[in-house]
């Protein structure tokens, strides 16, 4: 039997058990189709090898589907990834998946153009609060080992959620963005 370290956690309970439920709820979130439009903005996406981690119900992939080359969708959760397997065939997508810890990638040295992290990263702040950093700092460090020189980063998350002012949600949260920009030189 796998160890599970976090059963009891309701990110986790529905990223398990409802699966179709979340894609429906994330569907409504980009209805002015804002995210593609600032991807394109930060990045140049034509013909871009494109790796998605905590890629879920397949939300940027079906989004980059047809501006990249290739893309391939990484998530833990075998929910997910079947979930993201009915959104591709719906939607007549053509990208890999492949299930995968985002703390040890399956993947070779500068294999991919463009690597993406949407809201998944932030979560081993609540869900490991006295090693956060150094967990986060381990994926970063798989996220630029498996892309090109030249090629760019992204990690996208909330800066709060029915709040008038962009503000992240938590003060583990503020420290974590902080440690992006600091310590990994991301820009806002």
């Amino acid at each position: 039997m796998a160890f599970d370290p976090y059963p009891d956690d309701h990110f986790v309970q529905i990223y398990r058990t409802r699966a179709q439920d979340y894609h429906r709820m994330i569907l409504a979130e980009d209805v002015e189709q804002n995210l593609i439009w600032a991807l394109a903005e930060i990045c140049d996406l034509l013909g871009k090898r494109v790796l998605d981690l905590g890629s879920g119900t397949g939300r940027l992939p079906r989004l980059l589907q047809g501006l990249v080359g290739q893309i391939t969708a990484l998530d833990v959760e075998p929910a997910m990834l079947e979930q993201n397997r009915r959104n591709r065939s719906d939607c007549l997508g053509d990208w890999s998946l492949v299930q995968g810890d985002m703390r040890t990638l399956p993947f070779a040295r500068h294999r991919f153009d463009l690597t993406l992290s949407g809201w998944v990263i932030g979560h081993f702040c609540a869900w490991e609060p006295n090693l956060w950093p150094q967990i986060i700092d381990r994926m970063l460090g798989e996220m630029v080992r498996v892309t090109a020189p030249g090629g760019m980063l992204v990690v996208l998350e909330t800066l709060g959620t029915g709040v008038l002012e962009p503000q992240p949600p938590t003060a583990t949260m503020s420290a974590y963005y902080r440690r992006l920009e600091a310590q990994w030189n991301f820009q806002r």
